[in-house]
């Protein structure tokens, strides 16, 4: 985490999100989600929905991510993410993804 301390100096919502990312793919929810409530007080709307979906995927908390990505509509720069971003991997292979992509008329990916 030594290295996020570094990144605060000139990026500190980076470096807040770097530390939620660790704590999603370590599974520590609570952190992760101390992490999130940082962000949404200091600077709401600069982190993505979308990262918010694969953030609680990572964590293992698959409802609160799919509550969520109902939410998001699905613009072109979703769909690519849906795609190819590693980070959502956890929810593809989910039946409530295939729904999201069959309710948005998305062929499978």
């Amino acid at each position: 985490m030594a290295e996020f301390d570094r990144i605060a100096e000139k990026d500190r919502i980076l470096s807040v999100l770097g530390r939620a990312y660790v704590y999603a793919n370590s599974k520590k929810r609570d952190a992760m989600r101390r992490e999130l409530s940082k962000l949404d007080k200091e600077s709401p709307g600069r982190i993505g929905p979308l990262n918010v979906v694969a953030l609680y995927g990572l964590a293992g908390d698959k409802e609160t991510a799919f509550d969520l990505l109902d939410k998001i509509d699905p613009v072109p720069f979703v769909l690519a993410r849906l795609k190819f971003d590693p980070d959502l991997d956890p929810l593809r292979g989910e039946p409530r993804f295939d729904d999201y992509l069959s309710r948005h008329h998305i062929d499978k990916l």
